[in-house]
């Protein structure tokens, strides 16, 4: 098959956001896709699902075909990770269009990228769906996910109040009462290790999916052909935390499935919109490929992000470097001063010190809290 020409990006004007329509197919066979714009409008939603999940490595990238014609079509780099994504969520016999940010959005053109990451909080909020793409079956995951539905299904929770009830629905009325906290869950081994894989799986470790499937209005896990709603997980989540588990039976790996649990936990019950600075702690241990993005992946969930709107122009440093001013001025207000003088260059130059530390030190980021490292860098400048 001779290779087919890239795909060139027409610009985006004004509100314009790019959809994808997954064009049928069957499973192994190539990706095809149509992209158009339309404009984002919380009067006028277009019907779109939107897709949340890991890129994966980039090694090894995968033609996707854009029709740009009935005889012609162009290519796209994705990764294996996305190919088997759309792959999987591909109709047989009916397109399906979805919103997805390494094709939708120009990764190449800078400018692009940081205006449609500003609009990423309305995208997924807009979506009809946000369809959370675990990967594909493994590890006995198709048992996991009927285990944590079987057990959602017996609980209801009202996260407000952080309280268990049990089910309403008539037909759970005779099961197992989960919602009490004095029944004994025997968590063993043969039946929570396959649920222990799957909280292991990098998606649950992701930063970016703290404001994607937050922001849902609807949520649905893929993994493989299997799904699962997301308020079936939540409530699984919730009946498991805390439960007692056989140490034996889990052996080595009892701490970390206690520590997954508890992770999967918080992100099930997290609150939105917390102060910036407990943001930054909540997610000290999540993973980004991007430096940046351990402030602009979080900026939607904030009432006080101080201002700060994404620009992928920037270098790392700067960018540090204006949330250290923002995050200094709302907390001490700005004082008045001319250009150059003194003051300005001072804080200017700790600033750009700062960013550089935090640059050299991303390690440090994942290992304390973020916020405290604003005023820990302060300090040394």
């Amino acid at each position: 098959m001779p290779a087919r020409a890239p795909y060139k990006y027409s610009p985006l004007k004004g509100q314009q956001i790019r959809l994808l329509t997954l064009l049928p197919g069957k499973l192994n066979s190539p990706i095809h896709v149509r992209l158009h714009t339309t404009i984002l409008s919380k009067d006028d939603v277009s019907a779109y699902e939107a897709l949340s999940y890991t890129w994966g490595s980039a090694d090894g990238p995968i033609d996707l075909f854009v029709d740009i014609s009935r005889r012609s079509d162009q290519s796209l780099p994705m990764t294996q990770n996305l190919e088997c994504a759309l792959q999987h969520l591909r109709y047989i016999d009916k397109p399906r269009i979805l919103w997805i940010d390494a094709i939708c959005v120009n990764q190449q053109d800078l400018s692009e990228r940081s205006k449609q990451v500003a609009r990423m909080a309305d995208i997924y909020s807009l979506a009809k769906e946000v369809l959370v793409w675990l990967g594909p079956e493994a590890d006995n995951s198709t048992s996991a996910l009927e285990t944590l539905r079987n057990m959602g299904n017996l609980v209801e929770i009202d996260f407000a109040a952080n309280t268990l009830s049990p089910s309403s629905n008539a037909r759970y009325r005779d099961e197992i009462d989960l919602s009490n906290p004095t029944h004994k869950l025997i968590c063993t081994a043969e039946r929570f290790m396959p649920i222990h894989l799957l909280f292991g799986r990098p998606w649950f470790e992701r930063l970016w999916i703290q404001q994607e499937f937050r922001l849902a209005t609807s949520a649905i896990i893929v993994c493989g052909f299997q799904t699962l709603p997301w308020p079936v997980f939540a409530r699984e989540s919730a009946a498991l935390w805390g439960r007692p588990i056989d140490d034996k039976e889990f052996g080595n790996h009892a701490e970390s499935f206690k520590e997954r649990r508890s992770h999967i936990n918080s992100l099930c019950t997290g609150h939105l919109y917390s102060d910036f600075e407990d943001l930054l702690t909540m997610t000290k241990k999540c993973k980004c490929t991007d430096p940046r993005d351990r402030v602009y992946a979080l900026l939607s969930l904030s009432d006080s992000n101080y201002g700060i709107v994404p620009n992928y122009e920037k270098s790392v440093i700067e960018g540090y470097k204006d949330m250290f001013i923002a995050s200094e001025e709302a907390a001490t207000g700005p004082e008045p001063q001319a250009p150059g003088s003194v003051r300005d260059v001072g804080t200017s130059r700790r600033a750009s010190v700062m960013g550089a530390r935090l640059v050299a030190r991303e390690e440090v980021l994942a290992a304390q809290e973020p916020s405290r490292v604003w005023s820990y860098w302060l300090l040394e400048c």
